[in-house]
């Protein structure tokens, strides 16, 4: 009677691993696969920060009055008081 009370018992054991393995092995799954992507979206993250710190630097520069009279100066060929545009000929 022992020996039936024993094989239950190791019967039901195994049966519990069993159930909790498969409760267990697709989480542990969805959890690697959402640590990958998140890491992919930080390491994202970086690239366009430094990006974005790029486009702020390169913003400023083309803002700075120096740089919006020197555009005004070749693009629209405006000319401070008194001076004169010399034009090359071809």
């Amino acid at each position: 009677m022992k020996s039936n009370s024993n094989k239950i018992k190791k019967l039901l054991l195994i049966v519990l691993i069993f159930f909790v393995m498969i409760s267990i092995i697709p989480r542990a799954k969805n959890i690697w696969i959402l640590s990958d992507k998140r890491d992919k979206l930080l390491q994202e993250k970086g690239e366009l920060t430094l990006q974005n710190q790029d486009l702020v630097n390169e913003r400023a520069v083309l803002e700075s009055p120096a740089m919006v009279e020197k555009m005004a100066r070749e693009r629209l060929g405006m000319t401070k008081d008194g001076e004169k545009i010399i034009v090359p000929k071809k």
